[in-house]
């Protein structure tokens, strides 16, 4: 058999002579097949000859005889020829090498584990642990080879073989680096990573030695050594990521879809924009766009998002059809990320112009996957989180069945949430006015337990969405407003200078958190006095590093209605604020005020009231000048307020904050409001429109005249409650279906 030249010789003599051999003889002739070169069908043309039947079954038959060398020389040839010769063969001859194991040398127990690895066969962890300790008793032993084909094993079999070994193996490798092959070296890093072994000294040996060969390193060693690092969260230094950017750039045409993503993607992760890399890598993607896997896609495009960069408009462009075209074989990773991306990178105008068919279709295809129960499964909180804050940051509405399926599915997730994850879903849903009441009484349910969680950014969207969506959870509020002390109260405790503590304080709320944080609790009545100074104090242009009069309009705005509301409210408390800080907000607010646009809608009504022979004022001001009223009828001082659906949540219609505060601050101006809904109006015959305003108009009349504030405010919880003629619209129902809807005050939140 050593004279035969291929692998039909081997074969006829295993037919013809088989019955002769001694188990040497049968592992030589499965090695000799394994090391057999030729078509690059040979290996499987060999294994389905029913010679090579012949040579399994024999082996099989007569495996106690065979040492643990002829064993792991077995299993390495099979491996070899990538063929898994079934569960009968691989357990026998698994058992046998764990009895066997300390028999052989550092060269076979590399190679059995190897084997196991390839064939993705998994022996057992007594199997495993058996070769483990061959593998220290004889580490000394093995080369380097040897050493990184026991990492990669232990890596791809999952198995972590203990701190002893670990340790080990790692001086070991940092003892024998210089003799590592570029594979050897990316391999050692590649399973070191997935580990999640963490040793610095030995990760720095071994970049130091990739930058001698960093020429010799192919494509795959390339990006396996970057992903390694990236994976692990570990920077290598700006030396080694230059110089495995200028080799990745000699070799760019030669990089596959998956070599050119897991680059990209690792200099991302390590918040690294190496500009001609990426430029040139965009252009490889372009002339490789058909080739491109839907993880490849997703994951470039995220690598540029990651690192805040627009590609090539190009390349966006190309992309689009690949991802549509191959949208039903994106995993829901894929899906979460490329949208995730699109959002990322919305304010750039190439996305902006091109994002539109892929947002659409990978809603589409969320929804399709979550209204099938075995598909829905398949989607995490986190996937679910980013893109419902994708599709709001992208300004997309998908539709009221598509958000409450969203909202519905994340509300069975909550629980698993992180702070942020429940934050950005609420915040989303909020941003596109949609509403689902179970996933806020879960959240705040949540939320509220595990306030602790909550970074000021968090805390800040998560107050402005409950409010956004006038969501009342008393407990949640308060947890929100001790939440906001305690940040502050953590950073005094601190020893640190006057000047570092107030530096530490601008950073923990930034302007635009401030004044969120300040109006959602005024809105949700959470805010209290120490919250309320707290906030003001951080606005004092020693502390907020700039003068009041660069505070943005909005800004101002937000404060100095949280004040208007604080003040009727609770007109007792003291909300002490700067004349300059007030003065600013007030100038912001009465500048608003003067900004009118008169609707169709707006005027639909008017004209429906003067037919009536109803006199009336467009955008009347209140005495003070601050609230301008739709439609007044000033003598009864009756406000009619023209709300269209910008007013409303857009799947479920619940009035939004902006309504109730409204009223609210124009009750305690003396005037009466009725609403007039848009969703009552549209598509009504005119007599239909004249009977809705008769009847709002008698009910609002029939209501006590609130005080004005000549006669002192008022915080009587009925003054503040539903509006005439709103009636908000329940979950899941027709708007022409509804008969009652969700107060405002009710702790629940629900319909």
């Amino acid at each position: 058999m050593t004279g035969a030249r291929d692998a039909g010789a081997i074969l006829d003599i295993v037919q013809t002579k088989s019955d002769r051999f001694d188990t040497i003889c049968l592992a030589t002739a499965m090695h000799k097949l394994a090391n057999m070169r030729g078509a690059p069908n040979l290996h499987s043309q060999i294994v389905t000859s029913p010679a090579f039947h012949k040579l399994k079954a024999l082996m099989l038959q007569r495996k106690t005889e065979s040492s643990c060398r002829n064993i792991s020389n077995t299993l390495w040839s099979l491996a070899k020829m990538n063929h898994h010769p079934g569960e009968e063969f691989m357990q026998a001859y698994a058992e046998e090498n764990s009895k066997k194991a300390g028999d052989g040398n550092s060269q076979n127990t590399a190679n059995s584990l190897w084997a196991f690895a390839t064939l993705g066969y998994h022996p057992g962890n007594a199997v495993l642990a058996a070769l483990t300790e061959t593998v220290l008793a004889k580490l000394p032993e093995f080369t380097a080879q040897n050493i990184s084909n026991t990492l990669l094993s232990y890596a791809k079999l999952e198995y972590n073989p203990g701190p002893e070994v670990v340790t080990a193996l790692a001086k070991e490798t940092a003892t024998k680096i210089s003799t590592f092959s570029p594979q050897a070296m990316s391999n050692s890093l590649w399973a070191l990573s997935k580990l999640e072994i963490e040793d610095h000294q030995l990760l720095e040996a071994i970049g130091a030695e990739v930058r001698k060969h960093i020429w010799e390193f192919n494509c795959q060693n390339l990006a396996n050594t970057i992903w390694a690092f990236a994976n692990l969260g570990i920077n290598p230094g700006p030396d080694l990521l230059t110089d495995i950017a200028g080799a990745a750039i000699h070799r760019l045409p030669e990089f596959s879809p998956q070599n050119l993503s897991n680059t990209l993607w690792a200099f991302a992760k390590l918040e690294t924009y190496h500009k001609e890399l990426f430029d040139l890598g965009t252009l490889h993607a372009l002339r490789i766009i058909h080739t491109l896997q839907p993880q490849t896609m997703a994951n470039i495009l995220w690598s540029f998002a990651a690192l805040g960069v627009c590609p090539d408009p190009a390349f966006i462009q190309a992309l689009s059809p690949q991802v549509l075209r191959q949208l039903e074989e994106f995993s829901p990773q894929n899906l979460s990320n490329t949208v995730w991306a699109l959002a990322t990178l919305y304010n750039f105008e190439p996305v902006k112009e091109l994002h539109k068919p892929m947002t659409v279709e990978l809603c589409r295809e969320t929804y399709r996957r979550l209204t099938d129960a075995k598909l829905a499964t398949t989607y995490s909180r986190q996937h679910l989180s980013n893109t419902i804050w994708a599709i709001a940051t992208l300004g997309y509405d998908p539709g009221r069945k598509v958000m409450e399926t969203l909202g519905l599915a994340q509300s069975m997730r909550v629980e698993s949430c992180s702070g942020q994850e429940m934050a950005n879903t609420v915040w989303g849903f909020a941003k596109l006015g949609a509403y689902c009441a179970p996933l806020m009484a879960k959240v705040a349910t949540e939320s509220t337990a595990r306030i602790q969680e909550y970074t000021s950014q968090n805390l800040s969207n998560l107050a402005w969405s409950f409010a956004k969506c006038t969501y009342q959870d008393d407990d949640l509020m308060r947890a929100i407003a001790q939440r906001s002390i305690e940040i502050k109260q953590d950073l005094s405790l601190q020893h640190l200078s006057k000047w570092v503590k107030h530096r530490l304080q601008t950073d923990t709320f930034n302007l635009q958190q401030i004044s969120n944080m300040t109006w959602s609790l005024a809105v949700l009545e959470a805010l209290d006095e120490e919250a309320w100074d707290l906030f003001i104090e951080a606005l004092r242009p020693d502390v907020l590093g700039m003068p009041t009069s660069e505070i943005p309009d909005e800004a101002l705005s937000q404060v100095f209605q949280a004040l208007m509301l604080m003040q009727v409210t609770k007109p007792d408390g003291k909300w002490d604020i700067p004349d300059e800080l007030r003065m600013g907000g007030r100038k912001s607010w009465l500048s608003n005020t003067k900004n009118v646009t008169i609707s169709e809608f707006h005027s639909e009504v008017s004209r429906m009231l003067s037919s009536m022979g109803i006199n009336h004022e467009f955008e009347h001001l209140t005495e003070d000048r601050l609230f301008s009223v739709d439609i007044a009828l000033s003598d009864e001082k009756i406000a009619l307020e023209a709300d269209g659906p910008h007013h409303f949540t857009a799947n479920t219609l619940q009035p939004l904050a902006d309504m109730y505060w409204r009223r609210t601050l124009l009750h305690a101006r003396g005037w009466r409001v009725v609403s007039v809904p848009f969703y009552h109006w549209a598509g009504a015959e005119d007599e239909d429109r004249r009977a809705l305003l008769r009847r709002l108009l008698a009910e609002v009349r029939a209501e006590p005249i609130p005080r004005g504030p000549d006669q002192g405010r008022t915080t009587e919880p009925e003054q503040k409650a539903g509006c005439p003629g709103l009636e908000p619209q329940a979950a899941g129902s027709a708007p022409e279906q509804q008969e009652a809807g969700r107060q405002p005050r009710e702790a629940e939140g629900t319909s």
